[in-house]
């Protein structure tokens, strides 16, 4: 049986800001995004609080960590306000799957 693994085309670089808490946010870089959520690289992934707000261009959407690196985190969308294909077109640039990529 084939590995399916999820392949992502690089289209620019993204960056977004992660809120830590009404007075500090931090940049992150955003690797890619799902329906369900995404992948950031952060400078120290024990400074993220296991939820938190992020801003990527004009939408701000709750997440929740599902996996945390020293530099990178997965993180779920805990919230229903906006779906992936809103987030991306706030950033046109950011990493979409293959199989959306292919599409555009």
């Amino acid at each position: 049986m084939p590995i399916q693994q999820q392949i992502t085309v690089t289209t620019g670089i993204e960056t977004g800001l992660i809120a830590i808490d009404e007075h500090c946010s931090l940049s992150c870089l955003i690797d890619n995004v799902t329906a369900t959520g995404l992948t950031l690289t952060v400078l120290d992934g024990a400074e993220i609080p296991a939820a938190f707000m992020l801003t990527i261009g004009s939408a701000i959407r709750v997440c929740r960590v599902v996996r945390r690196g020293s530099e990178a985190i997965e993180a779920r969308f805990a919230d229903r306000a906006a779906s992936a294909s809103s987030v991306r077109a706030a950033q046109p640039g950011l990493r979409r799957p293959l199989s959306e990529a292919a599409a555009l």
